[in-house]
This record gives structure tokens, C-alpha cells and sequence, in this order.
């Protein structure tokens, strides 16, 4: 469906108002660096703040699981990811909680600090159960995914690990034979110990006769 010329323009005027942030503290604050995975070519707009503590999360998963190959490769990345913002949305409920148990709750009475902030957070917490209902569903959503994901993972790496044993021991029985004659030790003058061929010679019959039929 395409707009007109009129809607088109006041579109481009109302964009004109919205510059971004114009600070340097609010420039700092938004400011991303992408993080490009490799194999999938999705990228992640990581915080500055969080972005060595994010590298240092992926190395994690990758020094537990030393994947091989594209594919365990992305898995990896995948958990990586998916733990990743399931922390996040825990921490947003966590701060949320944190941010209505602040609030006054106007009961009175004279009660102590830890008092105070539970009952805080009972008062105001239907403010935001919506928040936080949505929040839980994703969390688990992500658990749910993460789980499956780690299971494929492990799945993949059982067989790749099988396939490599498979052709260790078909390389193996593929190798040639050798036929060794039987050794005896024999002692030489300096005390070495060494072998030498020793001729298996079939006894003789005692019969003469026998030995001529």
C-alpha cells in the first residue's frame, strides 16, 4: 500500500525532530558495537560496557564444548546467545522489583528498612505485573530453546566423535601385517641383550623305517 506525496513529506519532517541524543553522557549511553558471529552473519549491538564481559561469555561456552566444525560452531554461538539475553531479561525483572520496592508505600506505622521494601513491593507490584508477566514467558521461552539447542549440540558431537573413531579403526585394520620370525635373546660381551632368528627344526622320527616310507 503506498502513501501519498503530502503523507510522504510530513514523514520526512517528523523524522527531522528526532536528532538522537545530543550529550555526550546520552551519546555514551547508547553507543553499540556490533558483534558480527562469523557463521550465522547475524550481528549483536553490545553496550561498550558489556562487550568484554560478553567476549569473555562466548569463550566460555566455546572452551566447554571445543566445537569443531560450521555447525557446532553455531550451536555454540547459539547458547552463547540465548544465555545471554535470558540473564538480561532476569536482570530487568530483578531491577524492576528493585524500583517499586523503592517507591513509598504510604502504610503507616513505623517498620525497618527491609519491612519497608517488601510491603513497597507488594503495594506497587500490579504496576508492573505486566512487565513482569511478559518477562517470565520469555525467560522461559529461552530456557526452553537454550535446553533443545544443547541437546543438538550434544547430539552433533556424539556422532562426529563416533564417525572419527569409525575411521581410526578402519584405518587401522587396513594396515598391512607383519610377519616377524621368532626372536631369542642372546647375550653379547658389553651386557646388551639383543635377539637374533631362531630356526624352528622339526624333530626327527625315531624309526628309521618310518622316515624312509
Amino acid at each position: 500500500m503506498s502513501i501519498s506525496e503530502a503523507q510522504l513529506n510530513a514523514n520526512r519532517e517528523n523524522a527531522k525532530h528526532s536528532t538522537g541524543p545530543r550529550s555526550e553522557t546520552s551519546k555514551a549511553k547508547v553507543r553499540m558495537n556490533t558483534l558480527k558471529h562469523g557463521y550465522s552473519g547475524h550481528i549483536i549491538a553490545i553496550p561498550d560496557h558489556e562487550r568484554e564481559a560478553f567476549r569473555q561469555h562466548l569463550e566460555n561456552f566455546r572452551a566447554e564444548y571445543n566445537p569443531k566444525g560450521v555447525t557446532e560452531e553455531v550451536l555454540v554461538q547459539s547458547l552463547c546467545d540465548i544465555s545471554w539475553s535470558t540473564q538480561q531479561m532476569r536482570a530487568q525483572s530483578a531491577n524492576i522489583m528493585a524500583m517499586i520496592g523503592s517507591k513509598p508505600n504510604n502504610i503507616p506505622g513505623e517498620r525497618d528498612a527491609e519491612l519497608d521494601y517488601a510491603l513497597s513491593q507488594a503495594v506497587h507490584a500490579s504496576e508492573n505485573l505486566k512487565n513482569l508477566n511478559l518477562l517470565g514467558i520469555y525467560e522461559n521461552r529461552k530456557a526452553r530453546l537454550f535446553n533443545a539447542t544443547r541437546r543438538e549440540l550434544v547430539q552433533v558431537q556424539a556422532e562426529r566423535r563416533a564417525k572419527e573413531k569409525a575411521e581410526r579403526e578402519a584405518a587401522k585394520a587396513a594396515q598391512p601385517v607383519e610377519h616377524n620370525a621368532i626372536h631369542t635373546a642372546t647375550a653379547v660381551p658389553d651386557g646388551f641383550v639383543c635377539s637374533e632368528p631362531k630356526t624352528v627344526v622339526s624333530p626327527l622320527p625315531d624309526d628309521p623305517q618310518k622316515m624312509a616310507a
